[in-house]
Protein backbone atom coordinates (compact mmCIF):
# COMPACT_ATOMS: atom_id res chain seq x y z
CA UNK A 1 0.00 0.00 0.00
CA UNK A 2 1.59 3.34 -1.17
CA UNK A 3 1.19 6.75 0.35
CA UNK A 4 3.31 8.31 -1.61
CA UNK A 5 0.16 11.13 -2.48
CA UNK A 6 0.86 10.45 1.19
CA UNK A 7 1.56 12.59 4.31
CA UNK A 8 0.52 15.73 2.49
CA UNK A 9 -2.53 14.78 0.99
CA UNK A 10 -3.14 12.36 3.85
CA UNK A 11 -3.38 14.93 6.57
CA UNK A 12 -7.06 15.74 4.85
CA UNK A 13 -8.33 12.00 5.84
CA UNK A 14 -10.30 12.56 9.00
CA UNK A 15 -10.63 9.40 11.36
CA UNK A 16 -12.81 9.91 14.31
CA UNK A 17 -15.46 8.04 16.82
CA UNK A 18 -18.90 8.76 17.97
CA UNK A 19 -20.81 6.20 19.75
CA UNK A 20 -18.65 3.45 20.08
CA UNK A 21 -18.39 3.05 16.23
CA UNK A 22 -15.51 4.39 13.58
CA UNK A 23 -16.28 6.84 10.59
CA UNK A 24 -13.40 8.42 8.39
CA UNK A 25 -14.12 11.23 5.74
CA UNK A 26 -12.11 12.22 2.90
CA UNK A 27 -11.28 16.01 3.03
CA UNK A 28 -10.07 15.86 -1.03
CA UNK A 29 -12.72 13.38 -2.31
CA UNK A 30 -15.94 13.72 0.02
CA UNK A 31 -15.98 10.14 0.63
CA UNK A 32 -17.05 8.77 4.24
CA UNK A 33 -16.50 5.48 5.42
CA UNK A 34 -17.49 3.28 8.53
CA UNK A 35 -14.63 1.45 9.79
CA UNK A 36 -14.10 -1.77 11.79
CA UNK A 37 -10.84 -1.52 14.33
CA UNK A 38 -8.59 -3.62 11.54
CA UNK A 39 -9.78 -0.64 9.07
CA UNK A 40 -9.32 2.15 11.65
CA UNK A 41 -5.86 1.25 12.45
CA UNK A 42 -4.69 0.36 9.40
CA UNK A 43 -5.63 3.93 8.18
CA UNK A 44 -4.21 5.91 10.83
CA UNK A 45 -0.75 4.12 10.03
CA UNK A 46 -0.68 4.93 6.53
CA UNK A 47 -1.74 8.87 7.54
CA UNK A 48 1.65 8.76 8.86
CA UNK A 49 3.60 7.25 5.53
CA UNK A 50 4.55 4.06 7.43
CA UNK A 51 5.34 1.44 4.55
CA UNK A 52 2.35 -1.49 3.39
CA UNK A 53 5.04 -4.35 5.27
CA UNK A 54 5.38 -1.83 8.39
CA UNK A 55 1.76 -1.35 8.84
CA UNK A 56 0.66 -5.19 8.25
CA UNK A 57 3.68 -6.23 10.92
CA UNK A 58 2.09 -3.74 13.48
CA UNK A 59 -1.23 -4.67 13.33
CA UNK A 60 -0.45 -8.87 13.35
CA UNK A 61 0.30 -8.55 16.65
CA UNK A 62 -3.25 -7.74 17.94
CA UNK A 63 -5.30 -8.88 14.92
CA UNK A 64 -5.90 -12.39 12.59
CA UNK A 65 -3.40 -12.04 9.55
CA UNK A 66 -5.77 -13.10 6.56
CA UNK A 67 -8.12 -10.48 8.14
CA UNK A 68 -5.05 -8.05 7.92
CA UNK A 69 -4.31 -8.64 4.14
CA UNK A 70 -7.89 -8.66 3.23
CA UNK A 71 -8.32 -4.96 4.83
CA UNK A 72 -4.83 -4.14 2.80
CA UNK A 73 -6.02 -5.14 -0.03
CA UNK A 74 -9.10 -3.06 0.41
CA UNK A 75 -7.43 -0.19 1.14
CA UNK A 76 -4.89 -0.26 -1.21
CA UNK A 77 -7.56 -0.07 -3.80
CA UNK A 78 -9.19 3.03 -2.54
CA UNK A 79 -5.79 4.65 -2.35
CA UNK A 80 -5.03 3.40 -6.09
CA UNK A 81 -8.74 4.83 -6.81
CA UNK A 82 -8.18 8.33 -5.00
CA UNK A 83 -10.59 8.06 -2.94
CA UNK A 84 -8.40 8.68 0.34
CA UNK A 85 -5.34 10.11 0.15
CA UNK A 86 -5.98 11.60 -3.76
CA UNK A 87 -5.05 15.11 -4.92
CA UNK A 88 -6.82 18.71 -3.81
CA UNK A 89 -9.91 18.77 -5.90
CA UNK A 90 -9.33 22.39 -6.38
CA UNK A 91 -5.99 22.40 -7.12
CA UNK A 92 -5.74 24.27 -9.95
CA UNK A 93 -8.75 26.53 -9.12
CA UNK A 94 -9.11 29.60 -10.93
CA UNK A 95 -11.63 32.32 -10.11
CA UNK A 96 -15.15 31.39 -9.23
CA UNK A 97 -16.78 32.09 -13.11
CA UNK A 98 -19.26 35.37 -12.66
CA UNK A 99 -22.43 33.72 -13.75
CA UNK A 100 -24.11 36.59 -12.17
CA UNK A 101 -26.52 37.55 -9.56
CA UNK A 102 -29.58 35.20 -8.71
CA UNK A 103 -30.52 36.73 -5.35
CA UNK A 104 -31.26 39.33 -3.21
CA UNK A 105 -32.19 40.04 0.15
CA UNK A 106 -34.13 43.55 0.98
CA UNK A 107 -33.60 44.98 4.40
CA UNK A 108 -36.97 46.57 3.76
CA UNK A 109 -37.29 47.52 7.57
CA UNK A 110 -34.10 48.62 9.91
CA UNK A 111 -36.34 48.61 12.58
CA UNK A 112 -38.28 46.19 14.88
CA UNK A 113 -41.27 45.91 17.12
CA UNK A 114 -39.52 43.76 19.41
CA UNK A 115 -36.59 44.57 21.32
CA UNK A 116 -34.05 40.71 21.75
CA UNK A 117 -31.14 41.60 23.59
CA UNK A 118 -28.81 38.95 21.34
CA UNK A 119 -29.80 40.36 18.10
CA UNK A 120 -27.03 40.68 15.69
CA UNK A 121 -28.77 44.14 14.08
CA UNK A 122 -29.15 46.11 17.13
CA UNK A 123 -32.91 46.07 17.21
CA UNK A 124 -33.26 45.58 13.38
CA UNK A 125 -31.26 49.18 13.01
CA UNK A 126 -28.02 47.84 12.11
CA UNK A 127 -26.32 50.27 14.33
CA UNK A 128 -27.79 53.21 12.16
CA UNK A 129 -30.89 55.25 13.12
CA UNK A 130 -34.48 53.54 12.01
CA UNK A 131 -35.72 53.44 8.99
CA UNK A 132 -37.56 51.90 6.05
CA UNK A 133 -36.94 50.89 2.41
CA UNK A 134 -38.97 52.74 -0.06
CA UNK A 135 -40.78 51.60 -3.00
CA UNK A 136 -38.54 53.46 -5.36
CA UNK A 137 -35.79 52.12 -3.80
CA UNK A 138 -37.19 48.51 -4.15
CA UNK A 139 -37.87 48.79 -7.64
CA UNK A 140 -34.10 49.87 -8.28
CA UNK A 141 -33.04 46.94 -6.25
CA UNK A 142 -35.33 44.56 -8.66
CA UNK A 143 -33.87 46.40 -11.81
CA UNK A 144 -30.42 46.19 -10.55
CA UNK A 145 -31.65 41.88 -10.16
CA UNK A 146 -32.33 41.43 -13.32
CA UNK A 147 -29.94 43.70 -14.89
CA UNK A 148 -26.89 41.65 -13.05
CA UNK A 149 -28.52 38.50 -13.48
CA UNK A 150 -27.21 38.24 -16.76
CA UNK A 151 -28.42 34.00 -18.36
CA UNK A 152 -30.10 33.12 -14.90
CA UNK A 153 -33.54 32.02 -15.02
CA UNK A 154 -35.00 31.50 -11.49
CA UNK A 155 -34.43 34.73 -9.48
CA UNK A 156 -35.32 34.66 -5.68
CA UNK A 157 -35.80 37.73 -3.24
CA UNK A 158 -35.93 38.14 0.29
CA UNK A 159 -37.49 40.50 2.61
CA UNK A 160 -35.35 40.98 6.13
CA UNK A 161 -35.07 43.29 8.88
CA UNK A 162 -35.78 44.35 11.81
CA UNK A 163 -39.10 43.19 11.22
CA UNK A 164 -39.74 43.14 7.27
CA UNK A 165 -43.75 43.38 8.35
CA UNK A 166 -43.16 47.09 9.31
CA UNK A 167 -43.03 47.61 6.00
CA UNK A 168 -45.45 45.46 4.65
CA UNK A 169 -46.56 48.34 1.64
CA UNK A 170 -43.18 47.78 0.23
CA UNK A 171 -43.00 44.42 0.32
CA UNK A 172 -46.52 44.17 -1.47
CA UNK A 173 -45.16 46.76 -4.10
CA UNK A 174 -41.91 44.63 -4.99
CA UNK A 175 -43.93 41.62 -5.18
CA UNK A 176 -45.79 43.15 -7.93
CA UNK A 177 -43.29 45.13 -9.55
CA UNK A 178 -40.33 41.98 -9.54
CA UNK A 179 -43.35 39.40 -10.88
CA UNK A 180 -43.95 42.22 -13.54
CA UNK A 181 -40.47 42.91 -14.65
CA UNK A 182 -39.36 39.10 -14.51
CA UNK A 183 -41.92 38.58 -17.16
CA UNK A 184 -41.06 40.75 -19.58
CA UNK A 185 -37.57 40.00 -19.13
CA UNK A 186 -38.20 36.09 -19.43
CA UNK A 187 -37.72 34.81 -16.01
CA UNK A 188 -38.98 33.75 -13.11
CA UNK A 189 -38.67 35.13 -9.16
CA UNK A 190 -39.84 33.58 -5.91
CA UNK A 191 -39.81 35.30 -2.73
CA UNK A 192 -38.93 34.36 0.68
CA UNK A 193 -39.10 36.33 4.65
CA UNK A 194 -37.51 35.94 8.03
CA UNK A 195 -40.03 37.18 10.54
CA UNK A 196 -41.03 37.56 13.71
CA UNK A 197 -44.31 36.35 13.10
CA UNK A 198 -45.84 38.90 15.82
CA UNK A 199 -47.54 40.71 12.51
CA UNK A 200 -48.55 37.42 10.75
CA UNK A 201 -52.44 38.12 10.95
CA UNK A 202 -54.74 36.63 9.30
CA UNK A 203 -54.83 39.72 6.24
CA UNK A 204 -51.34 39.06 6.65
CA UNK A 205 -51.19 35.54 6.26
CA UNK A 206 -53.70 35.27 3.24
CA UNK A 207 -51.36 37.64 1.54
CA UNK A 208 -48.28 35.48 2.18
CA UNK A 209 -50.35 32.02 1.22
CA UNK A 210 -51.65 34.01 -2.22
CA UNK A 211 -48.81 35.05 -3.30
CA UNK A 212 -46.42 31.85 -2.59
CA UNK A 213 -43.92 33.44 0.15
CA UNK A 214 -42.08 31.41 1.86
CA UNK A 215 -41.29 31.85 5.50
CA UNK A 216 -38.70 31.45 8.58
CA UNK A 217 -40.21 32.29 11.69
CA UNK A 218 -38.27 32.95 14.93
CA UNK A 219 -39.39 30.76 18.13
CA UNK A 220 -36.69 30.29 20.87
CA UNK A 221 -38.46 27.14 22.26
CA UNK A 222 -41.34 27.38 25.40
CA UNK A 223 -42.80 30.25 26.92
CA UNK A 224 -40.86 30.91 29.85
CA UNK A 225 -37.35 30.70 27.31
CA UNK A 226 -38.83 32.53 24.79
CA UNK A 227 -40.36 35.52 26.50
CA UNK A 228 -36.79 36.05 28.04
CA UNK A 229 -35.12 36.71 25.16
CA UNK A 230 -37.95 38.36 22.59
CA UNK A 231 -39.95 40.15 24.34
CA UNK A 232 -41.89 43.83 23.19
CA UNK A 233 -39.88 47.31 23.91
CA UNK A 234 -42.36 47.56 27.23
CA UNK A 235 -41.03 44.31 28.24
CA UNK A 236 -44.04 41.89 27.13
CA UNK A 237 -43.36 38.32 26.05
CA UNK A 238 -44.39 37.58 22.52
CA UNK A 239 -44.49 33.77 22.54
CA UNK A 240 -48.35 33.30 22.99
CA UNK A 241 -48.39 35.54 19.82
CA UNK A 242 -45.68 33.90 17.93
CA UNK A 243 -47.13 30.24 18.44
CA UNK A 244 -50.82 31.23 17.65
CA UNK A 245 -49.78 32.66 14.20
CA UNK A 246 -47.22 30.37 13.69
CA UNK A 247 -49.51 27.32 14.33
CA UNK A 248 -52.08 28.96 11.97
CA UNK A 249 -49.57 29.51 9.31
CA UNK A 250 -47.98 26.39 9.68
CA UNK A 251 -51.97 25.12 8.51
CA UNK A 252 -50.73 25.74 5.01
CA UNK A 253 -47.38 24.63 5.18
CA UNK A 254 -48.11 22.37 2.27
CA UNK A 255 -48.73 25.35 0.45
CA UNK A 256 -45.73 27.23 1.34
CA UNK A 257 -42.68 26.16 3.21
CA UNK A 258 -42.03 27.58 6.81
CA UNK A 259 -39.06 27.22 8.37
CA UNK A 260 -39.28 27.73 12.48
CA UNK A 261 -35.34 28.75 13.84
CA UNK A 262 -34.48 29.02 17.43
CA UNK A 263 -31.42 31.06 18.76
CA UNK A 264 -29.74 29.28 21.63
CA UNK A 265 -28.07 31.64 23.99
CA UNK A 266 -25.63 30.87 27.11
CA UNK A 267 -28.15 31.48 29.46
CA UNK A 268 -30.28 28.61 27.87
CA UNK A 269 -28.42 25.97 26.50
CA UNK A 270 -31.23 23.59 26.89
CA UNK A 271 -31.41 22.25 23.25
CA UNK A 272 -33.13 19.00 23.70
CA UNK A 273 -36.33 21.50 25.48
CA UNK A 274 -35.67 23.93 22.74
CA UNK A 275 -36.31 21.23 20.20
CA UNK A 276 -39.17 19.36 21.51
CA UNK A 277 -40.87 22.78 21.82
CA UNK A 278 -40.39 23.20 18.29
CA UNK A 279 -41.32 19.78 17.29
CA UNK A 280 -44.83 20.14 18.59
CA UNK A 281 -45.49 22.86 16.11
CA UNK A 282 -45.58 20.44 13.59
CA UNK A 283 -43.46 22.18 11.22
CA UNK A 284 -41.22 20.19 8.80
CA UNK A 285 -38.25 22.63 8.87
CA UNK A 286 -36.62 22.99 12.32
CA UNK A 287 -33.65 24.30 13.73
CA UNK A 288 -31.73 25.67 17.11
CA UNK A 289 -28.70 28.23 16.00
CA UNK A 290 -25.86 29.09 18.65
CA UNK A 291 -26.22 32.51 19.65
CA UNK A 292 -22.91 34.03 18.72
CA UNK A 293 -22.21 37.72 19.70
CA UNK A 294 -18.62 38.31 19.76
CA UNK A 295 -19.78 41.56 22.19
CA UNK A 296 -22.34 40.36 24.99
CA UNK A 297 -22.69 38.03 27.86
CA UNK A 298 -25.48 36.05 25.65
CA UNK A 299 -23.15 34.31 22.75
CA UNK A 300 -21.86 31.06 23.15
CA UNK A 301 -17.81 30.40 23.50
CA UNK A 302 -15.44 28.56 22.69
CA UNK A 303 -14.92 27.46 26.20
CA UNK A 304 -18.64 25.56 26.04
CA UNK A 305 -17.93 23.70 23.17
CA UNK A 306 -17.80 20.24 24.69
CA UNK A 307 -21.38 21.47 26.36
CA UNK A 308 -22.88 22.31 23.09
CA UNK A 309 -21.48 19.04 20.99
CA UNK A 310 -22.96 16.99 24.14
CA UNK A 311 -25.98 18.82 23.86
CA UNK A 312 -26.10 17.92 20.03
CA UNK A 313 -25.39 14.21 20.22
CA UNK A 314 -28.18 14.19 23.15
CA UNK A 315 -30.30 15.28 20.39
CA UNK A 316 -29.51 13.21 17.95
CA UNK A 317 -29.53 9.87 19.73
CA UNK A 318 -33.15 11.57 20.28
CA UNK A 319 -33.82 11.82 16.21
CA UNK A 320 -32.33 8.33 15.65
CA UNK A 321 -34.52 6.88 18.59
CA UNK A 322 -37.53 8.63 17.05
CA UNK A 323 -37.16 7.46 12.93
CA UNK A 324 -36.35 4.07 14.59
CA UNK A 325 -39.53 3.67 16.08
CA UNK A 326 -41.53 5.49 12.96
CA UNK A 327 -41.65 8.84 14.33
CA UNK A 328 -40.10 11.60 11.76
CA UNK A 329 -38.36 14.96 13.67
CA UNK A 330 -37.12 17.51 11.53
CA UNK A 331 -33.85 18.77 12.25
CA UNK A 332 -32.51 21.03 9.37
CA UNK A 333 -28.61 20.82 10.31
CA UNK A 334 -28.78 16.92 11.25
CA UNK A 335 -30.31 16.71 7.81
CA UNK A 336 -28.25 18.63 5.75
CA UNK A 337 -24.99 17.10 7.19
CA UNK A 338 -26.58 13.28 7.32
CA UNK A 339 -27.75 14.32 3.19
CA UNK A 340 -24.20 14.74 2.63
CA UNK A 341 -22.43 12.35 4.55
CA UNK A 342 -22.53 9.66 1.65
CA UNK A 343 -20.16 11.56 -0.90
CA UNK A 344 -20.12 15.26 0.25
CA UNK A 345 -20.15 18.47 -2.26
CA UNK A 346 -17.14 19.63 -1.95
CA UNK A 347 -16.81 23.65 -2.46
CA UNK A 348 -13.70 25.92 -2.95
CA UNK A 349 -15.70 28.57 -1.07
CA UNK A 350 -18.28 28.93 1.83
CA UNK A 351 -21.47 30.41 -0.09
CA UNK A 352 -22.50 32.88 -2.75
CA UNK A 353 -22.03 36.47 -0.72
CA UNK A 354 -20.85 38.81 -2.89
CA UNK A 355 -21.05 36.57 -6.01
CA UNK A 356 -24.41 35.36 -6.75
CA UNK A 357 -26.24 36.72 -3.62
CA UNK A 358 -26.22 40.22 -2.04
CA UNK A 359 -28.11 42.28 0.67
CA UNK A 360 -29.63 45.48 -0.09
CA UNK A 361 -30.13 48.11 2.92
CA UNK A 362 -32.86 50.39 3.09
CA UNK A 363 -31.43 52.87 2.00
CA UNK A 364 -30.37 50.83 -1.47
CA UNK A 365 -26.83 50.29 -0.61
CA UNK A 366 -25.35 47.09 -1.38
CA UNK A 367 -23.37 44.77 0.63
CA UNK A 368 -22.32 40.75 0.07
CA UNK A 369 -24.76 39.69 2.57
CA UNK A 370 -27.47 40.48 5.22
CA UNK A 371 -25.14 40.11 7.89
CA UNK A 372 -22.39 43.03 6.80
CA UNK A 373 -25.24 45.50 6.39
CA UNK A 374 -23.23 48.96 7.52
CA UNK A 375 -19.93 47.63 7.74
CA UNK A 376 -18.53 50.33 6.06
CA UNK A 377 -15.61 48.56 4.42
CA UNK A 378 -17.94 46.18 2.48
CA UNK A 379 -20.25 48.96 1.19
CA UNK A 380 -19.81 47.84 -2.70
CA UNK A 381 -22.00 50.68 -4.21
CA UNK A 382 -25.92 51.15 -4.54
CA UNK A 383 -28.98 49.99 -6.72
CA UNK A 384 -28.52 53.65 -7.87
CA UNK A 385 -24.98 53.25 -9.67
CA UNK A 386 -24.54 49.44 -8.86
CA UNK A 387 -21.08 48.24 -7.95
CA UNK A 388 -18.57 50.90 -7.22
CA UNK A 389 -15.95 48.58 -5.46
CA UNK A 390 -15.25 45.22 -7.41
CA UNK A 391 -12.45 45.14 -6.05
CA UNK A 392 -13.77 43.62 -2.71
CA UNK A 393 -16.11 41.37 -4.66
CA UNK A 394 -12.69 39.96 -6.11
CA UNK A 395 -10.99 40.03 -2.38
CA UNK A 396 -14.01 38.09 -1.19
CA UNK A 397 -14.38 35.45 -4.55
CA UNK A 398 -10.62 34.83 -3.85
CA UNK A 399 -11.00 34.07 -0.51
CA UNK A 400 -10.64 30.29 -0.88
CA UNK A 401 -9.44 27.41 2.25
CA UNK A 402 -6.61 26.68 0.77
CA UNK A 403 -5.13 30.77 0.84
CA UNK A 404 -6.67 30.99 3.82
CA UNK A 405 -3.77 30.09 7.05
CA UNK A 406 -6.05 28.38 9.30
CA UNK A 407 -7.79 26.63 6.98
CA UNK A 408 -5.27 25.08 4.33
CA UNK A 409 -4.20 22.38 6.87
CA UNK A 410 -7.98 21.34 7.96
CA UNK A 411 -9.34 18.38 6.60
CA UNK A 412 -12.57 20.16 6.22
CA UNK A 413 -11.70 22.66 4.27
CA UNK A 414 -14.17 21.93 1.21
CA UNK A 415 -16.68 21.00 3.55
CA UNK A 416 -17.40 24.12 4.90
CA UNK A 417 -15.45 26.40 2.40
CA UNK A 418 -14.05 28.52 4.63
CA UNK A 419 -16.48 29.38 6.89
CA UNK A 420 -18.75 32.97 7.18
CA UNK A 421 -17.16 35.70 6.51
CA UNK A 422 -19.06 37.69 8.17
CA UNK A 423 -18.30 35.69 11.20
CA UNK A 424 -14.61 36.26 10.38
CA UNK A 425 -15.17 40.41 10.45
CA UNK A 426 -17.18 40.33 13.17
CA UNK A 427 -15.22 37.73 15.67
CA UNK A 428 -12.26 38.81 14.55
CA UNK A 429 -12.44 41.80 12.36
CA UNK A 430 -10.08 40.00 9.75
CA UNK A 431 -12.53 38.19 6.52
CA UNK A 432 -9.45 36.05 6.21
CA UNK A 433 -9.87 34.64 9.97
CA UNK A 434 -12.38 32.60 10.37
CA UNK A 435 -14.37 32.31 13.33
CA UNK A 436 -12.91 29.04 15.97
CA UNK A 437 -16.81 28.45 17.07
CA UNK A 438 -18.10 28.42 13.67
CA UNK A 439 -14.93 25.81 12.63
CA UNK A 440 -15.48 23.53 15.22
CA UNK A 441 -19.20 23.16 14.85
CA UNK A 442 -18.74 22.96 11.32
CA UNK A 443 -16.43 19.37 11.61
CA UNK A 444 -18.64 18.35 14.46
CA UNK A 445 -21.81 18.63 12.11
CA UNK A 446 -19.99 16.70 9.74
CA UNK A 447 -19.09 14.06 11.81
CA UNK A 448 -22.61 13.37 13.55
CA UNK A 449 -24.17 13.94 9.92
CA UNK A 450 -22.08 11.14 9.07
CA UNK A 451 -23.02 8.96 12.42
CA UNK A 452 -26.62 10.06 11.52
CA UNK A 453 -26.40 8.65 7.86
CA UNK A 454 -24.89 5.44 9.10
CA UNK A 455 -27.26 4.38 11.80
CA UNK A 456 -30.09 5.41 9.66
CA UNK A 457 -28.99 3.64 6.29
CA UNK A 458 -26.89 0.63 7.14
CA UNK A 459 -24.08 2.09 5.25
CA UNK A 460 -21.62 -0.12 4.11
CA UNK A 461 -18.81 -0.56 5.69
CA UNK A 462 -14.70 -1.48 5.89
CA UNK A 463 -14.62 -4.26 7.85
CA UNK A 464 -11.70 -6.79 7.82
CA UNK A 465 -12.66 -9.29 5.06
CA UNK A 466 -13.85 -7.06 2.16
CA UNK A 467 -16.98 -5.33 3.15
CA UNK A 468 -18.48 -2.49 0.92
CA UNK A 469 -16.56 0.44 0.96
CA UNK A 470 -18.89 4.20 1.18
CA UNK A 471 -19.90 5.68 -2.18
Amino acid sequence: MTTKNGTDTARYLHIFMIEGQRYAVDGNSGVFFKLDEIAAEALSLAVTGIPHEDIKKQLSQTHDPEKIVDTLVELDQIIADGIVFGPDPFSGDSLIADTGISTICLIVSQDCNLRCPYCYAKEGTFGRSRGYMSPEIAEHAVDFLIQQSGAIRELGITFFGGEPLLNLDTIKHTVEYARRKATANHKQVGFSMTTNATLLTPTVQKYILDNDIGLMVSLDGPREIHDSMRHFSDGRGSHNIVQNNLMNILKDQNRIPVAVRATMTRDCMELVQIAEHLWETGSTDVAVEPCLDPSGTLGIRTEDLDIIKSKYLELARIYLNSACSGRYVPFYQFEEFASRAGRISLRPISCGAALNYLAVSADGSLYPCHKMIEIDDYRLGDVYTGITKPEIVEKIRNLRPKSLEKCSGCWARYICGGGCRAHSLIFNQDITKPCLFDCEMSRYFTELGAFIFSELNSYGDITAGGGERGH
